[in-house]
Formats: structure tokens, C-alpha cells, sequence
């Protein structure tokens, strides 16, 4: 496996944890390449979501995104709250420094907080390659964890997209690991 397919999947990983838009589908079917020309686990997992959702209209798709992620606090996509409560100091100095590091690179988080999952995704691409492990070692991969785990055992679609992007950070860090 490819030490970058991390790098590579997550900006269409992101567009997927975002609100969706008319071309989900093509976001989904650009993910799902991704991981199959690495022959991941993940890619089965992906075509489960895509399954599940394929005869969807989009407005369901953004009903479900909303019932998901913005109306449910267990699967809430802010990093902060799921690493140090709604209100932390800590969680103010996790966003004040995504927030530098999104101004430094010229990136723009679409009008999201800066930790929301979507945008860190996003945005990893554009980090060193140490920043990225970091990133997704002490942040994404417990966040998603979390996430997985609390739509685990749900018929929710999106505990699909968790489960293979947990699968895919995983693997990353692995790949780390064993050059390092």
C-alpha cells in the first residue's frame, strides 16, 4: 500500500462528511477509486455506503447528512468536543491553531469552525508529511473512532464512510510505523 493513499483519499473523504451536494456521487465514486487502486478494504465498505444511499434524491441525502451529524451530539464532526468537551481551553487552542494553519496555507475552510472533520480532511494534503501523521494520529483517528463507535451497530449509511476512513487512517499510520 501506498504511504499517500491517506493524502489522496482524504480531500474526497471530506467532501463526503460535508452537506451533500449534487454531485455526491461522483464525490463517492471518486473515493471508492482511490482506495480500489490500492486494492483497501475500505473500497468494499465504501460501496456498502454506496449502496445503501445509490437511490437517494438529494435532498433525503441532506436530510440524513443533518440527522447525522448536526442534530445528533454523539456524532457531532467537531474534533474539539470529541477530544475535550464543549468547552475547553484546550479545544479554543486546537481551533485558534488549525484556524493559523488554514491562513498560512491559504486554505479555505468554507465557512466551517476549523476542527469540523470535513475540513481537516480537506486540508491535509496541504500539511508536511509529519504534520499529516500527527494530525491524524492525536486527532482524526480518535475522532473518527469515536464517531464509528457511536453509529456503530446503526443502519446509518454513514457508519460505512466511518468505518472506512478509520480502516484508511489506520493503515496510514501503520505505513508510518513501519518506515519509520
Amino acid at each position: 500500500m501506498s504511504g499517500d493513499l491517506l493524502t489522496r483519499a482524504a480531500p474526497w473523504f471530506g467532501r463526503l462528511f460535508e452537506e451533500p451536494g449534487a454531485d455526491w456521487r461522483d464525490v463517492a465514486s471518486a473515493v471508492l477509486r482511490v482506495l480500489a487502486e490500492e486494492a483497501m478494504p475500505a473500497a468494499d465498505v465504501v460501496r456498502r455506503f454506496a449502496i445503501a444511499v445509490d437511490t437517494q434524491p438529494l435532498e433525503d441525502m441532506r436530510e440524513l447528512y443533518a440527522n447525522t451529524f448536526d442534530l445528533s451530539p454523539v456524532c457531532v464532526p467537531y474534533a474539539s468536543v470529541h477530544l475535550f468537551g464543549d468547552e475547553s481551553f484546550k479545544r479554543a487552542r486546537l481551533m485558534g491553531g488549525l484556524a493559523d494553519a488554514y491562513r498560512r496555507a491559504g486554505f479555505d475552510p468554507g465557512g466551517e469552525l476549523p476542527d469540523h472533520v470535513a475540513t481537516m480532511l480537506r486540508f491535509l494534503p496541504k500539511m508536511t508529511t509529519e504534520e499529516q501523521r500527527d494530525l491524524a494520529r492525536l486527532v482524526l483517528q480518535p475522532v473518527v473512532d469515536r464517531m464509528a463507535q457511536a453509529l456503530f451497530g446503526s443502519r446509518n449509511p454513514y457508519r460505512h464512510l466511518l468505518e472506512a476512513l478509520r480502516g484508511v487512517i489506520a493503515a496510514s499510520l501503520q505505513v508510518e510505523t513501519t518506515h519509520v
